[in-house]
């Protein structure tokens, strides 16, 4: 039986930078079973780095 791993519901960030707010994580949603390979992909700005920070629990 394959297990969940990693699992992400309803994920949000938003940055302050003064008075303006900038969402860059919009409800995620991911679950990553034992052995998967996953690769995150994007544009620049795009939240890939924010979304494994939040992962490794480092943000």
């Amino acid at each position: 039986m394959v297990k969940d791993f990693i699992i992400l519901q309803d994920i949000k960030k938003v940055y302050q930078v003064g008075k303006n707010f900038y969402e860059v994580l919009r409800g995620i949603n991911l679950t990553v079973s034992e052995g998967d390979f996953l690769a995150i992909m994007g544009p620049s700005g795009g939240g890939k780095s924010t979304l494994l920070n939040i992962i490794g629990l480092l943000d």
